[in-house]
């Protein structure tokens, strides 16, 4: 009986408990949801100091060095260097001393 009595109390303890984890678990997840959106929001203004920082320091060097930034790749290149590739592996390239490699 004594056995049935502490079981009883066991439930009505955890009955009480069960609101109060349920609140302390909500709050967590708010803290969490803050905290990740503050850190998100931190680490893309990093990679825009990081971005702005690597641009500068290419166009100093490209001033020093007296020459202009090298013009992005175009993928119609990427076309020209495969066929290079191939005539040349073929051998191709040899037939015709004037085309450029």
């Amino acid at each position: 009986m004594a056995r049935a009595k502490q079981h009883r109390n066991d439930l009505g303890i955890a009955a009480q408990l069960r609101p109060i984890a349920k609140s302390l678990i909500k709050e967590a997840l708010r803290v969490y949801g803050a905290a990740e959106e503050a850190l998100t929001d931190a680490g893309e203004q990093f990679e825009d100091l990081v971005s702005e920082a690597r641009a500068k320091r290419h166009s100093l060097q490209d001033v020093t060095r007296g020459t202009r930034a090298s013009p992005k790749f175009h993928p119609d290149d990427l076309s020209l260097v495969a066929s290079r590739v191939t005539r040349i592996r073929a051998g191709s390239w040899q037939s015709n001393p004037q085309w450029p490699i």
